[in-house]
């Protein structure tokens, strides 16, 4: 599945427990509609019996719910440093990563596979270098995004 962002976690996860929310909400209060006013005309051992299984299940809906939740405000805002830092890794790179510069440290000219992979190798050690200990998933993500933002901005 590749890499993840905390952002798209947490929008994951909001959208969980809305659907598990309004799924155990709803599903609790028709079970209680059929405990107190029978209306399909079960017999008492069967309707507490079907009631009581799906009584949990919708529980289970709930509880999961409120965990994906929870989830989300710790996403959101381990979201906003991510996108801290992707904006810090940004600026750099704009400062010390030109086209240029990665042209004549790699002596890459042109744009074909071995290229690509010879500069992404370069952008990838000269950031690991400043910054120290990132997600490599991470670094990957961002570095792609990175040089179609500078290689399709110039065409070569």
């Amino acid at each position: 599945m590749g890499y993840m962002s905390k952002e798209e976690k947490a929008e994951d996860n909001h959208s969980s427990a809305i659907v598990l929310l309004s799924c155990g909400i709803v599903g609790l209060a028709g079970v209680i509609f059929i405990l107190t006013k029978n209306p399909l005309h079960m017999q008492l051992f069967n309707r507490y019996m079907s009631a009581g299984v799906m009584g949990a299940l919708f529980v289970l809906f709930i509880v999961s719910g409120l965990v994906s939740l929870r989830n989300y405000k710790r996403f959101s805002s381990e979201a906003a440093l991510e996108n801290n830092l992707r904006s810090q890794l940004h600026d750099w790179c704009l400062e010390n990563l030109t086209p240029d510069e990665i042209n004549n440290a790699t002596g890459a000219v042109g744009d074909n596979a071995e290229n690509y992979f010879v500069r992404i190798s370069y952008m990838k050690e000269a950031v690991m270098k400043k910054f120290m200990n990132l997600d490599e998933n991470l670094l990957d993500r961002f570095l792609d995004s990175y040089y179609s933002e500078i290689y399709d901005r110039i065409g070569s």
